[in-house]
């Protein structure tokens, strides 16, 4: 039975919020199912089809809520978790309700990120669709559906949805909203309180705490699968790379593939980074200007990441996680930046400790690229991070040998070999190289069997081996 309906104000924060209330089951039946269906009223359809729901609830919509500012604005958002990420948006319905029928009604679509409140409310735009139009609203219970196009790919597992209106002159609409709702499968919904500077979210279950969700709901579906491409994992290993504290760790390599390379998704693994209290660190992965924060301070007083993957499409946060971390994680920020691009470049992780009293080394870490279009063979070449002489290749050799040396930066070098009474018998190297692994050949062909010595001074780096040639 349709009863009184009832207007009301309520003063929270200097804030008055107008609450249209009606106990008619009548509209109920008209929003029960999965989607909306094609159930058109007033004139308008909102589409419902075979894509993907978003927001949960049980379809029915009792009353219509209005914040007054006058002179100002009304913002109303609810939290929706998106069923996979990325999830492509295609389309927002919206429900209104109004005292009675008055002119057209100018609106913006609104998205926010969870960033407000340290993560609990909204926080940044990252998308708002202007000046859509709803047109005039029959007297409640009556309400009107529309469903706006909206192209917008959600990177994060929830973000924050609404709708927000100009208050003046102070229009006779209502955003409709839902009393029925079962609580556990509602994400919190927020008013904006904007008579105060900066302005402020206000949780809507202050002023109304029977609220369970408005009257929104967003469709879309989750992308095809990526293109079948190749996979290749990179590593460097054998590393020794100081952490200390309130100073920067680096680590790089430059990867070369064929023409045609483009990246379609990036694992990182930090395979081993051995460190007291992680909650230090902060890890950011660069590939030219492309730069993401990959972990941001988690783990509290934990210690070490032992085959830590990040993956954009695992189920747990990386905040989320406990120390040591061992596993797939996601990454405090998506790795989608990277994809789209080549594969070939220089690649680097940077680790920052923020804080004294703990320090560590980075042992090892990895790339997981898949790739697609790519012609051509491979190869990675490791920026290393201190001067290195490794031992001759094969030694005993005849008549050849390959002598390798790292430098961690450019610099004037001289590779020299002494016989066993020290007198040079050969200048291999002697010119200024950049940073990089080299790799020398040396033809002994010319020489008698015996033992040789061969010296490397790069800037204030020197080291000597002996070698053996038989023949």
């Amino acid at each position: 039975m349709r009863k009184f309906l009832t207007l009301f104000f309520a003063v929270i924060a200097l804030v008055a919020i107008t609450n249209a209330q009606d106990n008619s089951s009548s509209i109920a039946p008209l929003y029960d199912g999965p989607n909306w269906g094609t159930i058109t009223d007033t004139g308008i359809t909102c589409s419902g089809g075979p894509n993907m729901n978003v927001i949960r609830d049980d379809g029915s919509y009792e009353n219509g809520y209005r914040s007054v500012s006058t002179g100002d604005s009304t913002t109303m958002v609810q939290k929706m978790v998106m069923p996979v990420v990325p999830f492509q948006l295609t389309q927002m319905c919206v429900v209104w309700t109004a005292l009675a029928p008055s002119g057209n009604l100018t609106f913006d679509l609104i998205i926010y990120d969870t960033t407000g409140a340290g993560g609990t409310a909204p926080g940044n735009v990252l998308h708002r669709v202007n000046n859509v139009i709803a047109n005039a609203v029959a007297i409640f219970p009556q309400h009107s559906r529309y469903s706006y196009p909206i192209s917008y790919t959600v990177t994060t597992r929830s973000v924050f949805v609404g709708v927000r209106w100009n208050n003046n002159p102070i229009l006779p609409f209502f955003h409709s909203a839902d009393e029925n709702g079962p609580v556990s499968t509602m994400g919190p919904g927020y008013q904006r309180v904007t008579t105060t500077f900066p302005p402020t979210w206000q949780d809507i279950s202050i002023p109304f705490p029977a609220w369970k969700s408005w009257g929104t709901r967003l469709e879309g579906t989750a992308p095809p699968p990526p293109p079948s491409g190749q996979q290749i994992t990179i590593c460097r290993g054998g590393l020794n790379v100081p952490i200390l504290d309130n100073a920067t760790a680096r680590d790089s390599m430059e990867v070369v593939l064929g023409n045609g390379c483009n990246i379609i998704d990036v694992n990182v693994r930090i395979d081993t980074v051995l460190h007291t209290w992680v909650s230090d660190l902060s890890f950011t992965l660069n590939r030219g200007a492309t730069s993401v924060l990959i972990i941001n301070q988690v783990g509290g007083s934990g210690d070490n990441f032992i085959n830590t993957v990040l993956n954009d499409s695992a189920a747990t946060p990386i905040a989320s996680g406990t120390a040591p971390f061992t596993g797939s994680f996601r990454p405090s920020n998506p790795l989608t930046p990277f994809n789209g691009a080549f594969v070939s470049g220089w690649w680097r992780l940077s680790i920052f400790d923020g804080v004294g009293g703990d320090t560590g080394f980075l042992r090892r870490w990895c790339l997981v690229i898949s790739y697609t279009g790519c012609t051509g063979g491979i190869q990675t070449i490791e920026i290393p991070n201190y001067y290195s002489l490794s031992q001759n290749y094969p030694n005993p050799f005849n008549p050849s040998t390959s002598i390798k040396f790292t430098m961690p930066k450019g610099d004037n070098v001289k590779l020299v070999i002494f016989d066993i009474l020290g007198r040079e018998v050969k200048t291999l190297v002697n010119e200024f190289r950049n940073q990089g692994v080299y790799e020398v050949n040396f033809d002994a062909s010319s020489l008698s069997s015996g033992a040789y010595f061969y010296r490397l001074e790069a800037g204030e780096f020197t080291d000597t081996k002996k070698m053996l040639l038989v023949k």
